[in-house]
């Protein structure tokens, strides 16, 4: 038996990259896993690369109407969300004086928001309900930050 047989995983940022490398880790443990990305090609040919147990599902993580529809694909295509990888996110390199307010908003609206605010959780905690415990959230650095905090009880 493999570690996530019959679970249900959303990797977002999962069309290329390390994304793409955390969808095909946890179909070879077993995972049922949604690619979630803008990039619609690439998310699509390794959805199809991955076999029955991947799917595609196009998401703007800044978007609330995209999560809500990544959700019910992932529950339509294999039910509950177990894990949530939390991978999607851009950089963008400048001198931060020249850095247009709209570029920087960007940035912190897909990087932190997209990662960690509102739109995923509101949906996620409605959606997964009871499953919480068995919710599993990774972000990198939020996530260790995060963790950080509640072993010290704050």
């Amino acid at each position: 038996m493999n570690r996530f047989d019959n679970r249900t995983v959303i990797v977002t940022g999962g069309a290329r990259g390390m994304g793409a490398n955390h969808a095909r880790g946890f179909v070879a443990e077993g995972a049922n896993v949604v690619i979630a990305d803008i990039l619609e090609q690439e998310g699509r040919e390794l959805a199809q690369e991955l076999g029955d147990r991947a799917v595609f599902a196009r998401l703007d993580v800044t978007s609330e109407e995209d999560w809500a529809a990544t959700v019910a694909a992932a529950e339509d295509a294999f039910g509950p969300v177990s894990v949530l990888i939390n991978n999607a996110g851009i950089a963008r390199f400048g001198v931060i004086e020249e850095t247009e307010p709209a570029v920087w908003r960007q940035v912190l609206e897909i990087n932190l928001t997209g990662g960690s605010g509102h739109p995923r959780r509101g949906v996620l905690d409605a959606k997964c309900g009871r499953r919480r415990d068995r919710q599993h959230l990774v972000g990198s650095r939020l996530y260790r930050h995060l963790r950080a905090r509640r072993v010290r009880g704050q």
